[in-house]
């Protein structure tokens, strides 16, 4: 498990989760800063190059390869440590996190992270009016269901009496 050269390429990656983005990351170095809406850090990890434990059969179907090449740690959180796969290129890194998800992160350019990260902003919810199912009604009163009480209160005998 011998620390080899830095294999992946710094900059600005996309995080991909079941096909959609979901979030930036910039790296730097061995430094990921894992960024939220408004390009604020969310979360910061060190990435350290070398060969370590078997890969999980999905990542060896999407990468190609038997063990993961780096592994991503949380200096704050002892166990959170998450293993991953650098593509040939050093542009594509394929993650499985500490909690069994699989995420890619996949560079992208300079100019192009701007543009996506701008139509992410663009494309949420507002918070003042969220989609949903139901047809707004104005005038007409709707019907409220309101529940008190401590949790477990439902099953106490006494309510039978």
């Amino acid at each position: 498990m011998a620390a080899q050269q830095q294999s992946w390429v710094d900059g600005d990656y996309k995080v991909v989760f079941h096909g959609k983005v979901h979030m930036f990351a910039r790296i730097v170095g061995q430094e990921v800063e894992f960024l939220g809406d408004e390009g604020n850090v969310r979360n910061k990890v060190v990435l350290k190059s070398g060969e370590f434990k078997e890969a999980d059969p999905y990542i060896l179907e999407k990468t190609g390869e038997t063990n993961y090449n780096i592994l991503m740690q949380d200096p704050l959180i002892a166990e959170s440590d998450s293993f991953g796969v650098v593509s040939e290129g050093g542009r594509i890194i394929t993650v499985k996190g500490s909690h069994g998800m699989v995420f890619t992160m996949e560079w992208v350019e300079e100019a192009n992270a701007k543009e996506l990260k701008e139509a992410i902003l663009n494309e949420k919810d507002p918070a003042d009016a969220p989609p949903n199912h139901y047809t707004l009604k104005p005038g007409q009163a709707g019907k409220m269901v309101w529940i008190s009480g401590p949790p477990g209160l439902e099953n106490q005998p006494q309510l039978g009496k």
